[in-house]
């Protein structure tokens, strides 16, 4: 998202003299959070104020995300009433393409029902008609889960049984389903989970040896190499998946190769980043979590390395399919509000064909024009000059 965002101001035909500022909040995978933090961009204070728009910097135009359905979901509801844009780049719930429940929600990727299809006509196509399903413990997962299975039912299929899952299950009952799936009769089991629920799921499946199962994963399952250990991996060694597709991003690879310290001096995420990249800490760390992790062989970061060498062990550069669908996101957006700032009098799509006002874009009118396409919140302000307020560009975890 930095990179498409860089890459829009630096751009002299879209959106000239119009510089796109950003805040970035992490939910946690935490309804709550992404709740929460959504409030907070719309209100413009660290402690939401609902109902309220108390920025100093530009209006916000957009908020693209949430990454996981189950998140995109009470987000839309919120910004549904209010009628922020909320463009998702991962979402594949199909409820939320309903916009009597979600008017204001958009996606750069098909749902649910493009996927199932696939699915059911792998399972056909490998003629497996007896077959599990693991679904995560969400709305989600639950309506995605039972669309999958009516579609595999509907193509000759019968599912065996329907185990649900959680990040927050205890390891005892996980436990339980592990030892169920290895003495079941059904040699293929699809998973319909985000990754971060089947993590002690998939542990549990190689400390019990299960490897007489063959594995299907739905695009709902980001392959996430910092997040599994090398058990999981020998798991995952020859299962099938489903990705959306990806197409090219030019030079984002380069600048990938190029981050480093002295340029990104604002940005949190960025050091705690460079110290797992290179087993190094920072002069006057003292985050106890950050020590413990690193361990105490870990030496003093320099900056004097370059990832370039490291990139393909560092990012899932074989599998960009979420990566670029956020990029296409924020493209979309930018799209719309060039529309918007480019239009004339008399010539507009609003009412008596009148335009936006580009000083206080409302977000309704963003929205109309991104019919199609693209937490994050982005903020537009038209200067002159690239010159984002720092409360405008700042970013929180």
């Amino acid at each position: 998202m930095v990179f498409a965002i860089q890459e829009i101001n630096q751009s002299t035909g879209l959106l000239p003299n119009i510089t796109l500022g950003f805040h970035i909040s992490d939910s946690c995978t935490s309804e709550n959070r992404a709740v929460k933090r959504t409030l907070e961009l719309l209100s413009g204070k660290s402690g939401p104020v609902p109902g309220y728009r108390c920025p100093t910097h530009p209006p916000l135009a957009s908020i693209i995300g949430e990454t996981f359905s189950a998140l995109s979901v009470p987000m839309a509801r919120i910004l549904g009433v209010l009628h922020y844009p909320q463009i998702s780049h991962s979402s594949l719930l199909s409820t939320l393409s309903d916009k009597r429940l979600f008017p204001s929600f958009l996606r750069t990727v098909p749902g649910h029902n493009f996927q199932n299809s696939a699915l059911a006509q792998l399972m056909g196509h490998f003629n497996w008609t007896w077959l599990g399903m693991i679904i995560s413990e969400s709305e989600s997962g639950l309506k995605g889960g039972q669309d999958m299975k009516m579609k595999i039912e509907e193509n000759g299929g019968c599912v065996a049984f329907m185990e649900k899952i959680h990040l927050l299950h205890p390891k005892e009952k996980v436990l339980r389903l592990v030892q169920m799936i290895k003495n079941h009769s059904a040699s293929v089991i699809i998973v319909h989970s985000e990754e971060v629920h089947v993590k002690l799921f998939l542990e549990t499946l190689h400390d019990l040896n299960v490897t007489n199962k063959v594995w299907v994963f739905s695009a709902s399952f980001l392959i996430a190499s910092g997040l599994f250990g090398k058990q999981v991996w020998r798991i995952l060694n020859g299962t099938l998946g489903l990705a959306p597709y990806a197409g090219r991003m030019p030079g984002f690879e380069e600048f990938l190769h190029h981050l480093h310290p002295s340029t990104s001096e604002g940005d949190i995420f960025f050091k705690p980043f460079w110290s797992q990249a290179f087993h190094c800490r920072w002069p006057q760390t003292n985050n106890t979590k950050t020590m413990s992790t690193l361990g105490e062989d870990a030496g003093l970061c320099s900056g004097e390395k370059a990832l370039e060498k490291q990139t393909i062990s560092l990012f899932e550069l074989n599998d960009l399919s979420f990566t670029y669908h956020a990029y296409e996101a924020v493209h979309a957006l930018a799209h719309a509000l060039h529309d918007l700032f480019s239009c004339t009098d008399g010539q507009g799509p609003f009412v008596n064909r009148t335009c936006a006002n580009i000083n206080d874009i409302l977000p309704w009118q963003g929205a109309e024009k991104s019919a199609k396409g693209f937490v994050h919140g982005f903020c537009a302000e038209a200067t002159g000059k690239i010159d984002i307020s720092e409360e405008c560009s700042s970013r929180m975890l």
